[in-house]
Formats: structure tokens, sequence, C-alpha cells
């Protein structure tokens, strides 16, 4: 760790109260020019540092959280990780399923790796919509995989992703508060603060998924001036100030969903997390809009199946079971 990140490291962690400027020089072993010069560059990379004579150096709230974005580190990710991975990280990426799905090309061996950025410029969704990903608001991590599956198991990967994300969200809180909507949607307090998208390269002769990308993006705060007019009503936040992130929670994060999906896969058995997806379900009972294709009706949500697919009962009393498409709770 160099000085300056770890006088970055040192206020992130005392945001709270001044961190005397002779103390980091006695550290660090260097003079006190040497700290000053280190704030000084801080400030240059955004970080409003309040300095006050014979108290020392303090983060702001938004400083606060633009440190703990430029600490977000490889190294650091690493350091939490439980199964040891190659991991990437990137400040910003245009999509960190696309850079996924460019390294799994590259290979000259099938590898598992974690891609993690701070932003996306060109985040991706379910339905090819977008994903709204600007800096300091979220974190956006793909795991590309190498599972043993065809393509209509494929759904078990989005299914574990949405119960390794909630176990991590819940961790982070330190309680359980995380919910699921089918398929890909992570909510809390009833907003959606996660979103999972999985995308594969199917194998024409053997019908297996030569590999998988399983994308989440986590909205840990919300924007300045909210959200934008078309995600307004449902987007949420994990936290709801900056002042309640936890240290570190970048790399924390990451490291944690990861941690998370790795004792689900690669078995993918559903006895490991079926029970668990349901229990965190919230539409079960619940009217809801389906969307399939172009077509689009109300229906009263039955059960969530053993294969991960949703019973849902028209108004003319007919069940039918949906493999694909997608569901929103009717208001």
């Amino acid at each position: 760790m160099n000085t300056k990140e770890y006088i970055l490291t040192k206020l992130v962690e005392t945001h709270d109260s001044y961190l005397s400027g002779e103390m980091l020089a006695d550290e660090l072993g260097v003079t006190r020019a040497a700290v000053w010069k280190v704030m000084r560059e801080l400030a240059s990379d955004g970080i409003e540092i309040e300095a006050l004579r014979n108290q020392g150096y303090r983060l702001t709230d938004a400083a606060r959280v633009r440190g703990m974005n430029l600490l977000l580190s490889a190294e650091r990710v690493s350091g939490y990780l439980k199964n040891k991975l190659p991991v990437k990280v990137w400040r910003t990426l245009d999509s960190t399923n696309n850079t996924a799905r460019e390294l799994a090309t590259e290979q000259s061996e099938k590898s598992d790796a974690l891609i993690v950025a701070a932003a996306q410029t060109a985040g991706k969704g379910r339905m090819g919509r977008s994903f709204y990903s600007p800096e300091g608001c979220g974190l956006y991590v793909t795991l590309l995989v190498h599972p043993e599956c065809d393509a209509t198991e494929s759904v078990k990967l989005t299914c574990a992703a949405a119960v390794a994300a909630a176990r991590a969200i819940d961790y982070l809180l330190g309680e359980q508060e995380a919910r699921i909507k089918w398929v890909n949607d992570i909510y809390l307090r009833g907003k959606k603060v996660a979103g999972i998208l999985t995308e594969g390269q199917l194998s024409i002769e053997s019908g297996q998924l030569e590999y998988a990308v399983v994308g989440v993006g986590f909205n840990l705060l919300a924007p300045d001036g909210g959200y934008p007019e078309e995600i307004r009503q449902r987007a949420g936040a994990i936290f709801e100030s900056r002042a309640s992130l936890p240290d570190d929670i970048y790399n924390r994060l990451a490291a944690q969903f990861t941690n998370e999906y790795f004792k689900i896969y690669p078995g993918l058995e559903p006895a490991d997390f079926l029970d668990e997806y349901r229990a965190r379900s919230f539409i079960i009972g619940r009217t809801v809009t389906v969307f399939r294709g172009n077509d689009s009706w109300d229906a009263e949500v039955v059960a969530i199946n053993d294969d991960f697919s949703l019973s849902v009962r028209s108004a003319d009393g007919k069940i039918e079971r949906l493999s694909s498409g997608e569901v929103t709770l009717k208001v």
C-alpha cells in the first residue's frame, strides 16, 4: 500500500472525526509537508477534505463515498474472497457482462473470473433495456463461469445469483430483509435495489453452455436528485444515506456476493437454494401483470415450482407455468 492509498484508507475509516496530520506523518515516517502534498493530490482527484488547524483532516460524506470508490481494487476484493479466482477491476466499463464475454472468448483454457466496476456507460438489463449505472451510486459485478448444464437449466444460474445477492445484502445490513421478485430482481423496503442479467454461449454440437456470465448491478445509494423519471417509482437503494455506508463497502460487497454464489455453484442443486428462493419471494398470492413476447395479461401468482418456473392463474381460472418472460406487481 503506497502513502497515498494509506492516507486515503485512514481518512475513510475515521470519517466521523479529524485525523491528525502529525500522527499520519509519524506513522508513515514522512514529513508533515509530505502529508499535506498527498492531501492536495487527493483534492485534485475530487476528494473533498475538510482541514481544521490543530485538529487535522476529515472527509465530507460525499468524499468518503468517492474515497471508497477509488479504493476499489482487485487486491482488496481478493483479500475478502474465500474461493480464489482471478479478479479484474475497472473504475468505469461499458458493461461488466460485455467484458466478461470478451474474456471468455480470449481464454485458451476455461477459467472462471470476477469482473467488477464502479460505473458502467452501457449497463445492460433484461429484455434489451439499459441498466442505470452512474459512478458513486452502485457496484456492478459479473461472474464468468463454466457450468455443466444446458440452456433449459440456465435459469438456475440466475436464481442462484438472486439468492447470493440477497444474502450478501443481508450480511452487510446485519439483518434479513432482502426479497426476490421472480425471476431476477432484489427488493428492499419495497424498492428494487439490484438486478441480474445472465447471458451465455451455447455449443451447437453438445447443446451445453460453453460459458455463462452472471451480472448483478447493486444500487448502493440513490443519486443526487433521485433516479431518472422512467425508473423512479420502482428503483431504490440498499443504503439510505452516505453516512450509513459501511467501510470498504465496494470491495466487501463484490467479494461477499461471490462467496455466497460459490456456496451454491457449481452443483446448482435446487435443494441447496430453492427453499430460500421461495422464502424470499414476495409475489406469491399477489396479482401481477405478465409480459411474454408481445402479449401481456393480469394473473395471480400461485407458486414457484421446483424448476424455478412460475405458476400463475389467469382471470378465467387457467393455470399456466412461466419459464420465461417478466412480471410486474399490480399497484
